[in-house]
């Protein structure tokens, strides 16, 4: 069975996957492989379906789950709590994209980005960032993707910094990257990347690297202090699908 997005908690001990044939979310825990819990009242589909969840981030004590494609589901963001796996909160996305395709806390768990478009290009994309402010009540704060790039119809990536400063977004069909100040929603840099489409990126430990990249292009290294293309490299006979910092 094809899976739409699987993470890790915080610390390893669970593992949290979305079957993209039933919409089927399953915990697990690592050390055993003990199914801790199950979710099945998303509406089936997936990645390409008409409903279902489709992506999944970890918080210290949150799972959120995002669904993807479809109606009604398609601009929602469930809340799990990992203590007793009951739902705190689902957030009610307001959109003209299609869908959610990416989401991702900030390193506090207090904040959560939520990228949205449409690989059909019916849709424009969108950018939000949610806050536990007033129980997750407050209004997200809006990056203003088309105002940055117009024409853009997904958010294929999305990531915070390890601070928590900076937020990370690439787009589709332009491969351009922006990277914002995630506290006050301003843009500090666009980054034209256009062989990727936008696949992914990633923030070294230290902060001090962003990488962005992926798919079958070079992945490129920016300095952030100050930011600049520092070094590109290649992985010689893989598909560099995923950016991913150690």
């Amino acid at each position: 069975t094809a899976f739409c997005d699987a993470a890790f908690s915080r610390y390893g001990a669970m593992v949290a996957s979305v079957r993209e044939a039933s919409g089927l979310v399953e915990i697990r825990d690592v050390a055993s492989s003990e199914v801790l819990h199950v979710i099945e009242n998303f509406p089936s589909g997936g990645d390409h379906g008409d409903d279902g969840p489709g992506a999944l981030s970890f918080s210290d004590d949150v799972l959120a789950i995002a669904g993807r494609n479809g109606e009604p589901n398609a601009k929602q963001v469930r809340l799990l709590s990992l203590r007793h796996f009951a739902t705190l909160k689902t957030l009610e996305l307001t959109s003209e994209s299609k869908a959610c395709m990416e989401l991702t806390f900030d390193p506090s768990g207090t904040r959560l980005a939520v990228a949205m478009g449409d690989h059909l290009g019916e849709t424009p994309a969108d950018l939000q960032i949610c806050s536990e402010v007033d129980d997750w009540d407050a209004p997200p704060l809006r990056l203003g993707v088309l105002d940055l790039c117009p024409g853009q119809r997904a958010v294929t990536s999305v990531a915070f910094s390890n601070d928590g400063r900076l937020l990370c977004a690439g787009f589709f069909p332009s491969g351009t990257f922006a990277l914002w100040d995630a506290e006050a929603g301003v843009c500090i840099r666009i980054i034209a990347h256009p062989e990727t489409k936008g696949h992914d990126c990633n923030f070294s430990p230290a902060d001090d690297l962003l990488a962005t990249g992926g798919g079958n292009a070079p992945i490129v290294l920016h300095e952030l202090r100050p930011l600049s293309a520092q070094a590109t490299f290649e992985l010689p006979g893989h598909n560099q699908d995923e950016v991913s910092a150690r």
